[in-house]
């Protein structure tokens, strides 16, 4: 890999289609565990761009801002009514990240956005 960028091994179904290789699904790929192999090869920082990354569509997109309403599991309503659409797959990346620093690992999470804060933020 190149300086500063490390590579890890994640399950197939973590991915969005779009990212799969091709002619590989969730189905078809070979079972992957549940987190990764050896978390002490992570990095102990992982920073998420969020507009277009993290959810859909882009704050600039988007007429409403703050309050937001959850309506489920992956999906917000500004304050115009329109729906904004956490990734499955950001969701569970988190959600993996989130197991292995309470089991101990010391990895951190942070955002890296040129998103409208004052739209973002409250997200």
């Amino acid at each position: 890999g190149q300086p500063g960028v490390w590579q890890v091994k994640v399950p197939i179904d973590v991915l969005p289609p779009g990212m799969r290789p091709k002619g590989v699904s969730a189905a078809s790929a070979p079972s992957a565990p549940q987190v990764f192999e050896d978390p002490r090869t992570l990095p102990r920082l992982v920073v998420f761009d969020l507009d277009g990354v993290c959810w859909s569509p882009e704050m600039y997109q988007t007429r409403g801002g703050p309050p937001y309403r959850l309506i489920s599991e992956d999906v917000v309503v500004n304050s115009a009514g329109e729906e904004i659409q956490l990734y499955g797959a950001v969701r569970r990346v988190w959600a993996m990240l989130h197991d292995l620093r309470r089991r101990g690992h010391d990895i951190r999470v942070a955002v890296a956005s040129s998103s409208q804060r004052h739209k973002a933020q409250p997200l």
